[in-house]
């Protein structure tokens, strides 16, 4: 059942967060590389969309301003890394700017 309201929409959301973090962690965990990762992923991600009934503009590879995106989303950028090489502590130079809003 596709939710009507935002209420409705949080709430699906809310049921759902638990199964699609165990999605997440799952496909980090089997995924040998990023690309199986991101396919995963991008999957999930439509999965969830269209239960939802949004419609996503939907781009791979994407050239922006500052760069390359692995996936956008209508305005939601996502940056993929290989699973297992993000670290709790972000302060790695390597991943300086990984978490921006």
């Amino acid at each position: 059942m596709k939710p009507k309201t935002v209420v409705e929409t949080y709430d699906y959301l809310r049921r759902i967060a638990p199964d699609f973090t165990r999605r997440i962690a799952q496909a980090a965990a089997q995924a040998h590389n990023e690309a199986e990762f991101e396919r995963e992923m991008n999957n999930a991600i439509a999965g969830i969309a269209e239960a939802l009934g949004v419609g996503l503009l939907f781009r791979q590879q994407y050239t922006l301003a500052t760069g390359r995106a692995d996936a956008v989303y209508n305005r939601f950028i996502i940056e993929y890394e290989n699973p297992g090489t993000l670290r709790p502590n972000l302060s790695q130079r390597r991943f300086k700017g990984v978490w921006r809003s």
